[in-house]
This record gives structure tokens, C-alpha cells and sequence, in this order.
């Protein structure tokens, strides 16, 4: 398998035998087009034996080659620090002439662009965060001139700082460069959630206003010039070549909250710039393998470049690197490395390199050695090279060395065979030779040459799978060959013979979201699909044993008793009926249509199911089909319905089970349907600007786990550290570093109270165009997945867990909803699951959510195949799965599938539905509960209602003030806001009819206690009842106050009598429009 977590380990060795940890590396090299050559003054080198021969080869099967990657905690608590050390690191420099850059203190700088000001810390959408403060670059210069780093001139930047839009003309231009020698030009582009980049100029290319003044600083006469580009995801540079005098090119990203500063690190030498690229950049967009399917289609998205992803397509079409700009991996720095002969052994299952890499230059620096693998261009077809490993240096002060050991597992390099053409559905080491090349790019580990080959003697069979997530259309696929073959699905659909009942839920496709109902009409539980609204249509399969007429009717209930004229319409191909119905008086009691009759061809029919005529409410429950020869009468019996019946009761409260988890399973069998379904469901965030709670359930009381999405942070109300974008933080390519962000991570969670960060996005960066690349890590899914498995860990170090997004094959955001990935199983495997694959073998994660999209047809969170057959059964997954929020699927069928709750709420009734159908299985619903709890139990939820707060009210009559807030239980829809009153914090949000919130409080001794309310409403109609210990004590009926942050205190108006000892109270929400910041007690 290809770079699988389960078999691949790596080791930083250092010199010092003191200690394993990961550091940082780099290199510089220039040269006209910014691409590598193999002999630099600035760059790495070594010597290598003759192309094919093998370095101190050993083939003993008692030597152990594995090498396991140690993480270590730094200790960091400053994580402003952090997050600039991050986005430093992450940077890569593209181009430094006559070594440009680091400015030197003697330099002036003249700093132009828009960008030097807006500057873009992150993306939007959810990916964004609430930032402490935002450092931009002018600010992080300045910073820089106090320190006597660098001169700055003042009378350009205070022209930015007074109009961010200021457009400088020539003259402008020129008297900058009478005074500063340095040109910087701060290139911004930004993007998020919800649309796609277009290859358009100010957006992936550069626009007409920044080139003309780009040709205007380079015309004055500045003795450097500097261009960073403050980008979410690679862009067209193309310009690089068009404008030659341009002295530096840096990639700054965007880089978090601390980015202005991290820019200037970079720039004035404090930090020596050690990112690589975890995507190519080619000289245009037309050249990307994607760049013609990609958003051609609305409704589908066919990945014809199949497993010619990225490095893995240029490398195999391109060898010359004629359409490459800059390689995968490519970065440079401000000093020279040296990298020795390699040492490389392999044994019957790994490999493992040995390098030395020495700083040969005048700076500290750091390097990044890459290994590569080219495996044998045989029958399965194979990229001409693969990533393998890599390892990162230590800060190497000048004339220093260290020994770097990386490993891999020969069963990494092998290929999946998803057509049978050795064995199908497995991973296949062809015979051949595997050659092994070693350097700090992909393009430059080629020049070097091939450093080790391995033999593989005969196929061999390296993991027997079975055939998942196969394409259900036609599908041309790019072979290594340059030519495409077609790949032909397997026949699927219903079998027909003689009269055949097929169920509603059946259908292959439906044009608007399914949901399902039931319900008794005398004494007959019903169930079907709900949304069949008008104009709807369902697709069914159906696999005819010969040609003819095929006679159709549809059962349907709904109300009233009228006929319905060509109600609904069945139609395949140019063949089509329309069908009459007469409603059958209630919605739970579906009867026949009109017989129809339509002409069918031997073999697979796409059959349509349309409703024309009816726009109230329906229930669709099943149709049958009689093949030739067979008839319908209209009295054929309907399909079972099966009702709920549970186990007996035997554990009253997860209390219990919290104390002694192996009582979970017989809590979990006493549950009703009801409790089972409302725990499927997500319900409102108690973390304020948090994304709702996991396996919250006021029926059983049961604290569930608060979520806050991510993944440059934490996002909350609570302004929070911002962190540079995934890419950035790949572009480190510092397992360690990356491990300590994930420590910081999850500390700030845990300070928050948030028990989930949905978090990190891992999908494969396929297109330079997709608007959320910039959450997500590389082109490549084993830096992906290594990447991952370090913030992983270290989040999950804290206690608080993460939930890996977006499962799977959510690679644009254009219609993602709706949109149907069609993809090949060999690149579903290789390309886009392997990063998933690594992440939860090696790193456990808690929770894995449910991407949008379709996947070769099925909705990934009702794909069973994806969510059961390879997470759990495959790979041993054993945390719950999450939809994406708000999605289309329908959510009958995702438990089924194995997708344990919908977010950020649910259709329970759907659930319900679906277990009458039997397309769920009271085993399934019993499952689904327990990931879930068993989650909760593993977090620190529960803590707050096991240990619940409780104060005491002074006796001497001064009061006992407690924020709403801080309860101790309430309704699953409550959540939190930022409360403006004076005293600010957080007040209690959706507060509405028959909502509660409980709280503890004890009585110093007897007496008669009163309350007072600091409340809010709109109109005055908001009211509540308060009890004590079960009892009602009294009621409280607001007035307006002038809106829903307009507060008044209102006084005295409970009192009631409190026995000495504590005391459950509750607020019961009787009418709405009524907000609660804190509540008084005090003895009369």
C-alpha cells in the first residue's frame, strides 16, 4: 500500500545522542527561472554511485529497519510565539538573487501594495477565526525598524495606512526610490467556504493594476525588488519569468495572526526561511491535469487524471519540466547545505536511508531531506515517482552536520489493482526494479540520480482487499501511457422477475433531499418518503430479463379524496405514462394509482418516478413492477412496518455509567426509540460561536461534547490564536513543530471547554482552483497524512478531540452539496483516502466527518462502503462519524450506512422511519448510540453535571448572584451568546416554550429566600415558572425592555421558603422573547 500510517515510521537522529525531536531544514539555490539546478553555489550536493547500483545493501531478516518518529512537547505557553515560529517556518522562498534577501539594517524599504495593511491572517467561512489581533506587514516592519533591523520610509506607508486602495502613480513610484534601495510589493488574494477561485486576473493570475505597478517599481530604479505573496493556495507566477529583474520571491501564505511579524523575521534574516512546497506550481493553469474537468459539470466532477495528481502528473508527463515552474518540494534558504553519500538497507518489509546533511554556509539554516520511490511502469500502471519519507534538520549553525535516518515500508510502494489485471482489488508489488532517489525537492532528488534500487522478483500480493466505492458510470482514466481507457461499471439495479415490490427507498437518485415519515392510520404503522414534493423525481434501477410492456403502480398516501388527473409521470428514455390517483384520505395510508404501462428494454432501465400533481403533503411508500405476462390488481400487500420494542430498563442514569462504563451496553438496550433518535441529532452550542453539541440528551441526561470548527484555530466567540493556514503549516514539513501547534490547540479547547475541534481538513489539493485548499494540506496524501497525524496527536494529547474532515473526495465547493465525485477505486485508494488511512492508524482520531458530496453516485454519509467497509472494517476506526453540517442526505439511511449523528441538528422522525422500513436495524441504532457515548465518557464532559456547581447563599442577606450560564442541565436546543450587559460574559440563547435550565444552589439555614431576575425582551411576551427541588414556587412575566440586549433588573419577584442544605432550581420557559444574563438569591 502506498505510504500507509500502519507500516511507515520515520526518525530525526540527531548528532547529540541526547535526544529524538524534529526540526527544520532548507536550501538556496538561484538561478534565471527560479527551478534548481544540480550544482549551485547556493544549494545542497552529493555524490552518488552510478545511476542503478545499490549503496551498503543488506538483505537480513533479522536486522529491524523501522524507524519511529519521536515527538516531544516544547513546552511552549506563549502561543502568539508559537504561531509566528509556525508561520515562519511555513513561508518558501521562491527566488533570492545576488542574495537579495535577508535585508540588511543599513537597507530602506519602501513598501507597496494594499496588502502591507489588509492583509488576509486566514480564509473565510470556517476556517476562519476570531483573532486576538492581526499583525500585518507594515506593522511587522516597523517592529523590525525599532530594533535597528532595517530603515523604512514613512511617507509612502503613511499614505497606504490613510487609503489602503492608494494607488501610487509613476512619480510616486520614483521618489520612493530616490530614498529606500528595497522595493517590497504585497501581493493579497483570498478565498474561503462555499466558492471556487476562477483563472481570472486579480484572482489566480495577477491583475492589470498590479502589473502595471510591479513594472513601475522595477522601472525606478530600486536597487532590489521584493515580491511576497500573501495567498491562500499556489497561484499563476508565471510573472516571474516575464519580469527577470524581480530579486526575491516569497510565498508568505496566510500566515496567522502573528504573520506580519513572522514576515519580518523572514525578511530581515531573523528567521532563515526553511518551507517547501507541498504543491506544484506550473508556468499556467491549462497545465494542471484537472484544469479541463474541472467545475465543467455542475451536477458531477470526473476525475479523468485518476492517480496523476499534482508532482505525480508532471513528473510522469513532464519530465523535462517544461510546464513546471517550481516542484513539489522545492524552497530555498539563505544558506548552503552539503548532503553526503546516502546509506540505504533494506531487509523482506522496509527500507530504510541514512544522510548526513551539513551546513556549509554562513548562516544557521535548516534543511528537508526527501525520499522518493519510482516503481516499475508495469501492467497497473504507476506515477514516475512517489514521496516516501522525509525528515527535517535541527537549526544547523554554520559547519554543522547531522545524520538523518528515515524508513518505509516496501509495501508502500505498492500499487492497487482495481481491475483484476493481477489480482483485483489489491495492493500489488509488481516485479521490477524500485529506484530510490534522495534530495531537498522532488526535481532535485531526480538530478542527483538514483541512489538505491530495490528488486522485486515476481508480483506479489502486499493487502487483499475487496472492490469498494466502484464507479457506477462510464468513467475515462489517464493512464501512464498518456491515453485513457474506459472503465466499465458493473451491472447494478434491481432484479425484476414476475411481480416485484420495491421499496421507496430504493431509488438510485433523487433530485431534492429524501426524508422519510411514518405513523399509524387504524392501527397500521406506514412509512415512507415524505419529500416527494412536486416536481420532484426519483431514479430507480431496474434490470429487466426481457423486452416488453411492464406494468406499473405506485402507492402513495395523502390527505383529502379528490382524483388527481396525470398525477405522477414514469418515464425511461423516450418512453413515458402518466399515471391518475385518487387520494386516499390520510397521509399514513398509501393506496394504489392507476395501473401504467411502459415499454422496457432486455437488461438495465434508468427509470424515472416524477410527481406532477400533487404540492401538499404525500407519503411515497413503495410500487410495484409485473414483468410481461404478470398483472397487477391493486390489493398486493403493502411492505411490513416494524415497531420499536426495547429491552427492560436496568440503569437509570449515565451517571452510573460513568462511574462504571461497563454498564453502558444495558443502558444503552433500555433506551427507547425516541432517546436513541434524539441522541443521532446534534443540538445547540453551550460554547458561545461554538458549532453545536455531540450526544447531548436532556431526556437522559446527558452532558454532551461541546464542538468549535477549525482548522486555523478555535472558532468562538472568545477571540482565540490564529494560526497560519493548513498549507503553511504542511509547508514546515515539521512533523514536531506541527505537533506543538496541535498541543497548543487543544489546550486553548480545553480552556474553553470544547470537547471536539472539527478539525484538520485533509482533503488533496487536485485543484490549484478549489476555494478551500487553503484548510487543507498538499497535493500529496502522504504529506497530508503525516501532517495530520502530528496535530492529531497533539490535540489529542489534551483530552480533546478531533473530527478529520472532509471524508472524502470534497475537492471543490462549487454546487458541493449536490455534486457527484465519479473517480476510479485505484485513485479513491492511492490518492484521495490514503491521507484518512494514515491519520486514523497512526493517530486514533475521535471523530471523522462526512464530507458533502456524493461519491460514484451515493452520498458519502449514507455510503456504507466508505463509513463501515473501509473506515471501521479496514482500517479499525473506532470513534463516531459526523455529517458535514447541513447536508443533503438522507438521514434515515446514514445509520445504516454507519454515519452515527446529523449536525448540527436532525429529522428524527426520518430515523423513526427508517427503522419501521427495516433499512435499520435495532443492532444499528444500538451501535451508533454507543460510539457516541463512549466518546462522551472518554472526554471531560460529563465532569460538569457528575460535579455539579453549587454555592452557598449568604445568610446575612446579601445575595448569591449566578449567571445563567453556568447551569448545571438545560434544553437541547439552548445555547450561548455574547451577552452585552454591563457585566458582559454570555447569556442563554433559544430560550424557548418549554425550555429549561437547572442550577444548584444550598441554603446556609431555613428562612424565606427571594429572587431577582436581570432579564431581556423584545415586547415584553417572554415568561417562565421557577421551581425548586420539582415544585413550582412562582411565576415571572417580563416587560419590554427595549430589545434583546436591552436589560433590566427585575426585583424581589419570587420568594419562597428554603429548608437549610441545597437545592435543585429550575427555570421553565413558558413563552418566548426573553433573554436571562444572571439571577439573585438572597435571605429576606
Amino acid at each position: 500500500m502506498k505510504s500507509t500510517g500502519r507500516i511507515f515510521s520515520l526518525l530525526l537522529v540527531l548528532c547529540s545522542v541526547l535526544s529524538l525531536f524534529s526540526s527544520c531544514g532548507a536550501e538556496t539555490t538561484s538561478s534565471a527561472t527560479g527551478i534548481p539546478e544540480t550544482t549551485s553555489t547556493s544549494g545542497s550536493s552529493f555524490s552518488v554511485p552510478a545511476s542503478g547500483s545499490s549503496i551498503s545493501e543488506t538483505t537480513k531478516e533479522e536486522t529491524d529497519l523501522k524507524v519511529n518518529f519521536q515527538y516531544t512537547n516544547e513546552g511552549y505557553t506563549d502561543h502568539a510565539a508559537l504561531s509566528r515560529k509556525a508561520a515562519a517556518d511555513g513561508m518558501v522562498l521562491l527566488e533570492n538573487k545576488n542574495q537579495a534577501l535577508p535585508l540588511k539594517k543599513e537597507d530602506t524599504v519602501a513598501l507597496f501594495g494594499k496588502g502591507q495593511i489588509d492583509f488576509y491572517k486566514g480564509g473565510t467561512g470556517s476556517g476562519d477565526v476570531n483573532a486576538l489581533y492581526t499583525v500585518h506587514p507594515l506593522e511587522g516592519l516597523r517592529n523590525k525598524v525599532k530594533e535597528g533591523k532595517v530603515g523604512l520610509y514613512e511617507e509612502l506607508a503613511q499614505k497606504y495606512e490613510a487609503n489602503t486602495s492608494f494607488k501610487p502613480d509613476e512619480s510616486t513610484v520614483k521618489k520612493a526610490a530616490e530614498t529606500a534601495n528595497t522595493a517590497i510589493l504585497v501581493i493579497s488574494r483570498n478565498t474561503g467556504e462555499m466558492y471556487d477561485r476562477k483563472n481570472n486576473p486579480g484572482d489566480f493570475r495577477l491583475s492589470k493594476e498590479e502589473e502595471t505597478l510591479l513594472k513601475q517599481i522595477l522601472d525606478a530604479g530600486f536597487s532590489k525588488t521584493v515580491v511576497v505573496m500573501n495567498i491562500p493556495s499556489v497561484m499563476d507566477l508565471s510573472f516571474i519569468n516575464t519580469y527577470p529583474d524581480i530579486s526575491s520571491l516569497l510565498i508568505a501564505w496566510q500566515p496567522g495572526m502573528e504573520g506580519g511579524n513572522a514576515l519580518a523575521d523572514v525578511l530581515c534574516g531573523d528567521v532563515n526561511p526553511s518551507g517547501k512546497l507541498t504543491d506544484t506550481i506550473a508556468t499556467s493553469y491549462k497545465y494542471y491535469p484537472s484544469a479541463d474537468t474541472f467545475n465543467s459539470i455542475s451536477s458531477s466532477e470526473e476525475y479523468r487524471e485518476d492517480i496523476y495528481v499534482g508532482y505525480r502528473y508532471f513528473e510522469t508527463f513532464d519530465p523535462e519540466y517544461k510546464t513546471v515552474l517550481y516542484p513539489f518540494g522545492y524552497g530555498l534558504s539563505y544558506t548552503d547545505f552539503e548532503f553526503g553519500t546516502p546509506t540505504v538497507e533494506h531487509n523482506s518489509t522496509d527500507l530504510r536511508v541514512k544522510i548526513e546533511v551539513k551546513n556549509t554556509g554562513a548562516v544557521a539554516g535548516k534543511e528537508v531531506v526527501q525520499v522518493y520511490y519510482s516503481a516499475p511502469n508495469g501492467i497497473l500502471g504507476n506515477p514516475a515517482k512517489e514521496l516516501a519519507a522525509y525528515a527535517k534538520t535541527k537549526l544547523l549553525a554554520p559547519g554543522e552536520s547531522e545524520e538523518l535516518e528515515m524508513s518505509f515500508a516496501l509495501s508502500d510502494m505498492a500499487g492497487y489493482d482495481d481491475t483484476g489485471k493481477i489480482a483485483l482489488a489489491a495492493y500489488v508489488l509488481e516485479q521490477g526494479s524500485y529506484n530510490i532517489y534522495v534530495g531537498n525537492s522532488i526535481k532535485n532528488a531526480g538530478e542527483r540520480g538514483v541512489c538505491h534500487t530495490y528488486i522485486q522478483s515476481e508480483n506479489q500480493i502486499a493487502e487483499q482487499l475487496s472492490t469498494k466505492l466502484a464507479p457506477t458510470v462510464s468513467l475515462k482514466r489517464l493512464t501512464a501511457s498518456g491515453d485513457y481507457e474506459t472503465l466499465t461499471p458493473a451491472a447494478s439495479g434491481m432484479d425484476l422477475s414476475g411481480v416485484q415490490r420495491i421499496l421507496c427507498t430504493d431509488y438510485a437518485n433523487a433530485s431534492e433531499t429524501v426524508f422519510l415519515s411514518s405513523g399509524k392510520y387504524k392501527g397500521t404503522l406506514a412509512a415512507g418518503i415524505s419529500s416527494f414534493t412536486q416536481n420532484n423525481t426519483l431514479t430507480y434501477l431496474l434490470n429487466c430479463p426481457e423486452e416488453g410492456d411492464y406494468t406499473f403502480m405506485l402507492y402513495v398516501g395523502t390527505a383529502g379524496s379528490s382524483v388527481i388527473e396525470d398525477c405522477f409521470r414514469i418515464s425511461c428514455g423516450s418512453e413515458a405514462v402518466t399515471v391518475d390517483y385518487t387520494c386516499s384520505g390520510s397521509l399514513y395510508n398509501p393506496t394504489a394509482t392507476a395501473a401504467a404501462t411502459l415499454h422496457l428494454a432486455k437488461g438495465q432501465n434508468k427509470v424515472f418516478l416524477r410527481n406532477l400533481g400533487i404540492s401538499g403533503n404525500l407519503l411515497f411508500s413503495h410500487f410495484y413492477v409485473a414483468c410481461p405476462g404478470s398483472t397487477l390488481t391493486g390489493k398486493e400487500p403493502a411492505p411490513e412496518c416494524v415497531e420499536f420494542v426495547g429491552e427492560e430498563k436496568t440503569v437509570d442514569s449515565f451517571k452510573q455509567v460513568y462511574e462504571d462504563p461497563t454498564l453502558l451496553s444495558p443502558f444503552i438496550k433500555g433506551m427507547t426509540l425516541k432517546e436513541l433518535t434524539n441522541l443521532f441529532v446534534g443540538h445547540g452550542a453551550t460554547v458561545p460561536g461554538g458549532t453545536g453539541t455531540i450526544g447531548t440528551s436532556s431526556l437522559l441526561n446527558i452532558a454532551g461534547m461541546n464542538t468549535a470548527d477549525g482548522p486555523a484555530g478555535l472558532c468562538l466567540s472568545k477571540p482565540q490564536t490564529a494560526w497560519p493556514i493548513g498549507t503553511q503549516l504542511a509547508c514546515t514539513f515539521d512533523r514536531n513543530l506541527l505537533y506543538n501547534v496541535g498541543l497548543a490547540i487543544g489546550k486553548e479547547a480545553e480552556e474553553n471547554e470544547v470537547d471536539i475541534w472539527l478539525a484538520p481538513g485533509m482533503n488533496i489539493h487536485r485543484n490549484p482552483l478549489c476555494g478551500r485548499n487553503f484548510e487543507y494540506y498538499s497535493e500529496d496524501p502522504f504529506v497530508t497524512g503525516t501532517t495530520a497525524t502530528a496535530v492529531i496527536l497533539g490535540v489529542q494529547s489534551r483530552n480533546v478531540g478531533v473530527m478529520i474532515k472532509h471524508f472524502a473526495l470534497n475537492n471543490r465547493e462549487t454546487n458541493r452539496k449536490n455534486c457527484d465525485s465519479v473517480c476510479s477505486e485505484k485513485a479513491i485508494r492511492e490518492i484521495y483516502l490514503k491521507g484518512f488511512e494514515m491519520a486514523v492508524k497512526n493517530a486514533n482520531p475521535w471523530s471523522v466527518m462526512s464530507s458533502y458530496n456524493k461519491i460514484n453516485g451515493v452520498y458519502s454519509s449514507e455510503n456504507r462502503e466508505l463509513l463501515t467497509d473501509i473506515l471501521r472494517t479496514e482500517w479499525g476506526f473506532e470513534g463516531f462519524v459526523s455529517t458535514d453540517w447541513e447536508n443533503l442526505a438522507a438521514k434515515g439511511l446514514e445509520i445504516q450506512a454507519g454515519n452515527d449523528i446529523s449536525m448540527p441538528v436532525g429529522d428524527e422522525a426520518s430515523l423513526v422511519a427508517a427503522y419501521s422500513l427495516g433499512l435499520v436495524q435495532k443492532q444499528d441504532l444500538y451501535t451508533a448510540a454507543e460510539r457516541i457515548l463512549r466518546t462522551v465518557l472518554k472526554s471531560t464532559a460529563m465532569e460538569h453535571l457528575v460535579n455539579p456547581p453549587c454555592e452557598i447563599i449568604p445568610a446575612d442577606g446579601s445575595a448569591l448572584r449566578i449567571k445563567a450560564v453556568d447551569w448545571v442541565t438545560k434544553a437541547d436546543r439552548i445555547g450561548s451568546e455574547v451577552c452585552e450587559d454591563i457585566d458582559g460574559g454570555y447569556n442563554p440563547k433559544f430560550t424557548e416554550t418549554n425550555g429549561f435550565l437547572t442550577y444548584l444552589a444550598e441554603a446556609s439555614e431555613d428562612g424565606t429566600y427571594s429572587f431577582s431576575f436581570r432579564l431581556a425582551s423584545p415586547n415584553g411576551l417572554g415568561a417562565f415558572d421557577l421551581y425548586i427541588d420539582g415544585q413550582k414556587v412562582g411565576h415571572c412575566q417580563t416587560t419590554p425592555t427595549g430589545g434583546w440586549q436591552s436589560w433590566k433588573t427585575f426585583e424581589d419577584k419570587i420568594s419562597t421558603a428554603l429548608k437549610k442544605g441545597k437545592h435543585e432550581i429550575k427555570i421553565l420557559f413558558t413563552a418566548e422573547q426573553i433573554n436571562i444574563n444572571w439571577f439573585e438569591i438572597s435571605k429576606k
